[in-house]
């Protein structure tokens, strides 16, 4: 479900694909390059996980309680600062939701999935619009 919002918001919103995929060349084939840097960017948003919806909101939660959220979701939304607009806008949000989802769950890995999931969405929403074009 996920990596289908990925395509359709990345197909939607040209200026997603002026920043993505990370690695540019991993749209002309899933060689072994394209295959590293994917990787690689899994075990980024691994760490981004660990850190925003592991050690940040759980460290917050113990001194700010229901504030714990909505601050970490700023904190990421700013971390966003310079990223195309309408991903910077919505990762407020959605660190809200997947902070939500990490605390109802008492897990990072559903909401991982999640961000893994839109991310390589994305990644082929743009590889489909910039480099075979007609398909957005």
């Amino acid at each position: 479900m996920s990596i289908a919002v990925g395509v359709g918001a990345a197909q939607a919103i040209p200026s997603i694909c002026s920043a993505y995929p990370i690695y540019r060349d991993a749209c002309l084939g899933l060689g072994r390059r394209t295959l590293v840097a994917e990787g690689a960017y899994a075990v980024i948003l691994l760490a981004t996980e660990l850190y925003y919806r592991g050690a940040l909101l759980v460290a917050m939660r113990s001194m700010i309680g229901g504030w714990a959220l909505p601050a970490m979701a700023m904190i990421c939304a700013m971390d966003h600062a310079g990223a195309p607009a309408a991903e910077w806008v919505t990762s407020g949000v959605g660190a809200w939701v997947l902070g939500w989802i990490a605390l109802r769950s008492r897990s990072i890995w559903p909401g991982y999935a999640l961000h893994l999931g839109l991310a390589w969405g994305a990644d082929a929403g743009c590889c489909a619009a910039v480099f075979w074009p007609g398909t957005g």
